[in-house]
């Protein structure tokens, strides 16, 4: 173990999300087709609002039960068309870290790349140890040291996408609006969607988020 293999994981972790999300920002969300949608879904949403509160200064709203409906379904529609590209590019994310985290856990397979500062509990153990052979006194120098601690590639990947992944993508990230970050959820709410989930025999009102 050098500190040389958990500095390389956590530059790759945090590059790599870099790149993604440069990429992302300039072939989708920067493109017309996406700006498009985000401009339907603000008007759907702002006469949504407008529709609303003219409703609410009737005297008898049932009469204009229909529009709100129509509206109310054109806003959801704008939505998840926002939600599923967000949904997409998560995905295409997801694949590249999954392309690399085979690459890189095959380099450190069975390797000790790092060391912590104390024997974690049972359930991260499992964790910081797995792909390590069986527990066998680790030396540095000439200072025995508690096998326990040793902590294998995954464990250092996942430290390092909880904490410089997260970081990087909130700096360059594009992040879905309000209203359309729901990601499925957000989808399930366009009548399209609950046509054909019906369809298929399940309610989308039992996923509904309040």
């Amino acid at each position: 173990m050098t500190w040389t293999d958990v500095v390389t994981i956590v530059v790759a972790v945090g590059t790599m999300q870099l790149i993604m999300d440069l990429a992302l920002n300039h072939f989708v969300f920067k493109k017309e087709t996406y700006t498009d949608l985000l401009d339907r879904m603000r008007r759907a949403q702002f006469n949504l609002e407008r529709e609303q509160m003219k409703q609410a200064t009737k005297a008898n709203p049932e009469k204009m039960k229909k529009r709100l409906e129509l509206m109310t379904n054109a806003e959801a529609e704008a939505k998840a068309k926002v939600a599923a590209v967000h949904m997409r590019t998560k995905f295409y994310g997801a694949m590249a870290f999954l392309l690399m985290y085979t690459s890189m856990s095959a380099t450190y397979a069975g390797a000790s790349v790092g060391i912590l500062p104390f024997a974690p509990w049972s359930f991260i153990h499992y964790i910081s140890r797995r792909g390590l052979p069986a527990l066998e006194d680790m030396v540095r120098g000439e200072k025995s040291i508690d096998p326990g601690r040793g902590c294998a590639f995954l464990g250092i990947y996942l430290l390092a996408t909880l904490s410089i992944k997260y970081y990087v993508s909130e700096a360059f990230g594009t992040h879905p609006p309000k209203g359309a970050d729901g990601g499925l959820f957000t989808m399930m709410d366009a009548p399209e969607h609950k046509k054909r989930l019906r369809k298929l025999g399940i309610d989308p009102d039992e996923f509904k988020l309040e």
